[in-house]
């Protein structure tokens, strides 16, 4: 019972990550004007969205990030923003319980602060910020977040990521696909000639236990590189299909295999190098969910595996040995 429930627990807790487009904002307090990006990313427990400041004047404008609120939390920076090098922060001073900030190049090292952006005369910023993952809707609020050195302070109206009105829309997870596969398999082939019985087919070696893949995913199609650090498909390709099923993926690919099999007295021990097709059933079955109203995309799945190698053997000539695996899926990305 509790194997069953950590199994709930963490196909809850670790849905795939998802890009979705929502409707593009533009909010002004002259001369700031802020413009919400429509693409934005929902993560495990956060949103990632990007927000363009306008600075529509001649003077130097400040953001304070940590000022800003999305629903009930503060957003932080996402990503590294670096300052125009004619910028330096004057510890110990303070401005609207901030460091304050000076023009003059006196060091061109002192970058600003990451709660701070800093909108230059006549320009503009974006900066990708992330911020608490709450039921819609959600608005960013910008209460003494953006101010000029001269003591001006600016608020445009909030921000609205989505409403009720204006889901978010075309969710999809990210374009690169990069996953890990836990499984098991067995290779059949003709037993090695015995002076007490006759050579019949049975299971010759297993293969597994991990593979990882990576590669490029569409809502119909994907491709990706398979590697493998045990005996099996060391290395492969596999092209898969959504035959109108999003959670059903048909794969077919091509792989280079080794195997530690034992076909003859000759080569017991040896390493056996081959190749072959593949073919795949891929079925995800990840508990349903739904971040602010679209359901996120799947993570975990089960899969089977079947196709054959071919193995030179020691006469020379080459024998067909059949494949079949099953396991586990997990998609990361």
């Amino acid at each position: 019972m509790r194997c069953w429930w950590l199994v709930v627990t963490c196909s809850t807790s670790c849905a795939l990550p998802f890009v979705a487009t929502t409707q593009p904002r533009v909010s002004a307090d002259a001369p700031v004007t802020v413009k919400l990006e429509p693409q934005l990313e929902v993560e495990r427990a956060e949103v990632v969205f990007q927000l363009t400041f306008t600075n529509a004047s001649d003077e130097l404008l400040v953001v304070n990030l940590e000022a800003l609120r999305l629903g009930d939390g503060a957003v932080k920076r996402a990503s590294a923003d670096v300052a125009p090098p004619s910028l330096t922060v004057l510890p110990g001073l303070s401005f609207f319980g901030s460091s304050l900030l000076r023009v003059g190049g006196l060091t061109p090292d002192g970058p600003v602060p990451e709660r701070f952006l800093v909108v230059l005369a006549r320009s503009e910023r974006t900066v990708a910020l992330r911020g608490p993952l709450e039921a819609a809707p959600l608005e960013v609020r910008f209460h003494d977040a953006v101010f000029a050195l001269d003591g001006s302070v600016f608020t445009p109206a909030p921000l609205p990521l989505v409403t009720s009105h204006q889901p978010l829309t075309n969710a999809r997870p990210s374009a690169v696909r990069v996953g890990a596969r836990l499984l098991g398999g067995a290779i059949v082939g003709v037993s090695p000639p015995a002076p007490l019985s006759s050579p019949r087919a049975e299971v010759i070696t297993w293969t597994g236990v991990f593979e990882g893949f990576i590669g490029a995913w569409t809502r119909w199609v994907e491709a990706q590189l398979v590697l493998r650090p045990g005996f099996g498909r060391v290395v492969g390709v596999e092209v898969g299909v959504r035959p109108g099923v999003e959670a059903l993926t048909l794969l077919a690919g091509y792989g280079f295999d080794a195997y530690q099999v034992r076909l003859t007295p000759q080569s017991a021990g040896a390493p056996l190098l081959g190749h072959g097709p593949r073919f795949s059933v891929d079925f995800a079955f990840d508990t349903p969910l739904e971040a602010l109203g679209v359901r996120r995309p799947k993570r975990f799945g089960v899969f089977v595996t079947a196709g054959w190698s071919f193995v030179p053997s020691q006469g020379g000539a080459t024998l067909l040995l059949p494949i079949v695996e099953g396991g586990l899926r997990l998609r990361l990305l």
